[in-house]
């Protein structure tokens, strides 16, 4: 008799425990609604949350589904300017923040992003709590107000001084998220350090003020109009690493513009695609900013110029007188200008 009334005192308490810790987690899947993507991997994208939480944490899996990205618009309705949301978690599964989700946000002051991200849609957090934020630290006046979370650049403003700005994206950014620095005219040149993966599309969409890019050699992917400039053509100096760029990624300005990069390699094909003029980046002779074939004190004195702020380069001068290849022309690339006129 002891020993089935303790059989059942100890069934009894096995349910108590297990029972709270399951109707929590189908409580709070329920709120929560999903697109399947793939049946065949059993992937789904989150489209929408019904619940009344202010602290998000986004799902991993829901009805053996493994939630992989944030459907575009999910989080943009009529009530967003007052949405309670304060605080959102995204977990490791998810590769995917559509566009223009959380946007107006005005009371969300933090948010967590998974490393393996590979994609931030258009105007997701513009004008978000976290970027009001973030906007107030800008104390000089031509500065431009960038948010960024964790390892990701997420979005620009323009600032209002109307000053021609060199722009130098955060060292261990990953990603460079969709729109963010579009219509940046006060924008004249962007540099993109090593650790950037991802530049996603219309990243730099009508800044007609960059006429040149170089591309660090941990880029993987490079989107559709993500570096599109003015009608003058561009000048973009892509490494191998690069597999994957939109043969649309600089527009319609192919015509006018330049491809530097290595024979084989992804750039070659893009530049084809575009129309652009495909240079082998073995034939650059660095140093040569009057592109007579030869490093002079022509050369030297040029580049002087453009150092100390008296004169500007074009496209092809920007790329062939970075001579130790850091993604901007200063005091260093002079150097190496003089010991080439010298033969140093």
């Amino acid at each position: 008799m002891k020993k089935k009334l303790l059989a059942l005192i100890m069934c009894v308490v096995m349910v108590m425990s297990v029972l709270p810790v399951y109707a929590f987690a189908e409580d709070g899947l329920s709120d929560w609604t999903y697109n399947v993507l793939s049946e065949e991997e059993k992937t789904a994208e989150i489209t929408g949350y019904n619940g009344t939480d202010t602290e998000l944490l986004f799902p991993e899996e829901i009805n053996g589904y493994r939630m992989v990205a944030i459907a575009d618009e999910a989080f943009c309705g009529a009530s967003y300017y007052d949405y309670p949301i304060t605080r959102i978690y995204v977990p490791d599964t998810y590769k995917r923040i559509g566009d223009a989700n959380f946007r107006y946000y005005r009371n969300l002051m933090e948010v967590n992003l998974p490393h393996g991200l590979e994609y931030i849609g258009y105007m997701a957090f513009y004008r978000s709590g976290i970027f009001f934020e973030n906007e107030h630290k800008c104390e000089l006046r031509n500065e431009l107000p960038v948010l960024y979370i964790g390892e990701y650049c997420v979005i620009a403003e323009e600032s209002f001084s109307h000053d021609r700005i060199i722009y130098t994206i955060k060292p261990g950014t990953k990603l460079i998220a969709s729109g963010a620095f579009a219509g940046m005219t006060d924008l004249i040149g962007i540099i993109i350090p090593e650790g950037v993966e991802y530049i996603n599309h219309a990243a730099f969409a009508d800044c007609n003020h960059i006429v040149s890019y170089v591309i660090p050699s941990t880029v993987k992917e490079i989107g559709h109009f993500a570096l599109m400039s003015s009608d003058y053509g561009v000048y973009i100096k892509i490494p191998p690493t690069v597999t994957n760029i939109a043969d649309d990624a600089i527009g319609g300005i192919g015509r006018k513009s330049l491809i530097y990069g290595e024979k084989g390699s992804s750039a070659e094909p893009f530049a084809n695609a575009c129309g652009a003029e495909f240079i082998e980046i073995g034939d650059i002779v660095y140093g040569d900013v009057d592109s007579d074939g030869v490093v002079t004190l022509s050369d030297y004195a040029t580049s002087k110029s453009y150092v100390v702020g008296e004169s500007k380069f074009d496209g092809n001068a920007e790329i062939v007188g970075d001579m130790n290849s850091d993604c901007v022309i200063d005091a260093f690339d002079l150097f190496e200008v003089d010991k080439a006129v010298n033969g140093i």
